[in-house]
């Protein structure tokens, strides 16, 4: 191969490698979940229908949904958050090679 073809091949190397990452998609997964401040084993089922679910954004604490309790068990007046089980659901398709961070 000589200097021109050695060229020629570099430049279309170029061009592929180059619509290889021209095809990357980010998304930002942190939106569109579904949560619940309950327990229940059917919430585990793949079909199992959350459209009552509240829709948020993660990062998510939910040891606030409920509120600070008065009177709380620490003493002096003072509040905490109670405890309990909560659900989070997430929807996506999977078209590609997919990679999370």
């Amino acid at each position: 191969m000589g200097f021109k073809g050695l060229g020629y091949f570099l430049i279309t190397l170029c061009f592929f490698i180059n619509n290889a990452t021209a095809q990357r998609i980010e998304t930002n997964f942190n939106n569109n979940w579904h949560f619940i401040l309950k327990d229940d084993a059917a919430f585990s089922s793949e079909h199992f229908d959350d459209s009552t679910w509240e829709m948020l954004n993660v990062p998510h604490d939910w040891s606030f949904e409920k509120g600070v309790r008065d009177g709380g068990d620490q003493g002096q007046g003072g509040g905490y958050h109670d405890g309990g089980i909560g659900w989070y659901r997430k929807y996506f398709d999977v078209k590609k090679k997919v990679f999370l961070k």
